[in-house]
């Protein structure tokens, strides 16, 4: 449970994001229902339309998982945590429960410590991952100085690398999306090396985001040629959109617009006669696009001055299960749901109660297929669609039933029993057709059938009279 009763001030943007990069033309995602388990640590199916593709989860921890004081390990979701420990003047990045967000853990990294002379850097991470052209992450931050004098230090939380080389730099592109510029009070965005770039959010101060818990994000992308200059970034601080960036010049490097290397923690130097200075990380999520689940606050997703991110364990077509993962939003007195596609259009919120029991039904719903012909059986045609027909018999109501085809088709069918599913398109050879029906209960039946279209062969020659 989070161990703090004060949050950073949180401004509510009233706006869902829409990318300034490109022109988006799809409509915001929509829930039509929520079944399941809400409490944390539960399982939700959530149905609906519009979630567009789901992304790549490449790492996710609650840190949770770990022994107290050891080195990180493997975590939840992605590769094992690597460092970045040039010094044996501090300790490696562990496992502490001393701060923590959510659970009874987090990652704890140093720079100085009592006992400890200290170092200037001091990350976790991972290496030779990807390449990533694009990133989303997001993590919980307590920043521990023993001072908030800011004055002639280097604060970088964040190193994102690339992999290119111009034989005087390695490790290209370096993008830095959370820093505070060396004599500056302010965070900023700082693209290093070739080229250069810097893009302040002074609003959002160093002393404002130390000794408390704030959650940082940030969607970046860089160009899809070396010299295509279509770059973009964004960063949000405690739910607000502090800096948004398009058309951006990030790579000069031929193979270094991609992220290869992840380092959080990384660089505070200047701590000088500072008795301390360290940070605790919770709840690290990286992942290849923005499409993601919150729950949050308020219907509206600009407007939320909470918001917590969800972990997918399937995303189909209406249809997505995740694993309820949160801490203060039990505290709230109303919560909602969102599902917020790739292009970062968030959907209207679902309201959902975190408190409520879960069903005891875990019985899955039955699906029959009757026509053209029953479950698991055979069916040839040499038509281009087909039309299915069933029933779903369970001791829930049915919140979805839905249905995807091997060549990629894919579509809602309704809740209306018994179902028909008209001028279902077929291609040449065998179409594995799927039925899903969900329960208020959250649980699964499937049923499947094979149609085997074989059209007619081209007219024969005709026969030649003597």
């Amino acid at each position: 449970m989070h161990d703090q009763s004060h949050w950073r001030r949180w401004i509510p943007m009233g706006l869902v994001l829409l990318s300034i990069q490109t022109a988006v033309v799809s409509a915001a995602p929509l829930i039509q229902s929520v079944a399941g388990d809400p409490s944390s640590g539960g399982t939700l199916v959530i149905t609906g339309s519009g979630f567009g593709q789901a992304a790549q989860i490449i790492s996710w921890d609650d840190f949770e998982n770990g022994t107290l004081n050891d080195p990180l390990g493997t975590p939840v979701i992605g590769p094992e945590w690597s460092f970045q420990h040039p010094s044996s003047n501090t300790p490696v990045t562990h496992y502490s429960s001393e701060r923590r967000f959510s659970g009874g853990a987090s990652a704890k990294v140093v720079w100085k410590e009592p006992g400890w002379s200290g170092y200037s850097i001091n990350a976790f991470g991972w290496n030779h991952q990807g390449p990533f052209q694009g990133i989303y992450l997001t993590y919980w931050r307590y920043h521990d100085p023993s001072s908030l004098d800011i004055t002639d230090k280097n604060h970088k939380q964040l190193y994102c690398f690339g992999d290119g080389t111009d034989g005087a730099y390695s490790d290209l592109q370096q993008f830095i999306p959370f820093m505070v510029p060396a004599g500056n009070s302010g965070f900023a965005a700082y693209l290093q090396n070739t080229p250069i770039g810097r893009w302040d959010y002074g609003s959002v101060g160093y002393g404002e985001t130390s000794r408390v818990w704030n959650r940082w994000e940030s969607y970046f992308r860089y160009e899809s040629t070396v010299s295509s200059d279509d770059g973009y970034f964004e960063v949000w601080v405690d739910g607000e959109l502090v800096r948004q960036e398009s058309n951006l010049n990030m790579c000069e490097v031929p193979g270094g617009n991609a992220v290869h290397d992840i380092r959080i923690g990384h660089m505070f130097g200047g701590y000088g006669s500072m008795e301390y200075v360290r940070s605790y990380f919770d709840d690290v999520y990286i992942a290849t696009s923005r499409a993601r689940v919150e729950i949050g606050n308020a219907p509206v997703f600009g407007n939320c001055t909470k918001r917590e991110i969800q972990i997918p364990t399937a995303w189909e077509n209406g249809v997505l299960t995740i694993d309820c993962h949160y801490s203060e939003m039990a505290q709230e007195a109303n919560t909602y749901i969102f599902v917020v596609d790739e292009n970062g259009l968030a959907s209207p919120g679902f309201p959902i109660d975190l408190e409520s029991e879960p069903v005891d039904d875990t019985t899955a719903p039955v699906v029959t297929i009757s026509s053209p012909v029953g479950n698991g059986g055979t069916y040839v045609t040499d038509a281009s669609t087909v039309t299915l027909s069933g029933d779903v018999n369970d001791a829930s109501a049915i919140i979805s039933i839905t249905w995807t085809s091997s060549n990629g088709g894919s579509g809602n069918i309704g809740t209306a029993l018994p179902w028909t599913l008209s001028s279902v398109p077929l291609s040449a050879g065998d179409n594995f057709i799927r039925v899903r029906a969900i329960d208020s209960a959250g649980n699964q039946g499937v049923a499947q059938i094979t149609v085997q279209l074989d059209p007619p062969g081209p007219p024969g020659t005709p026969e030649r009279l003597p």
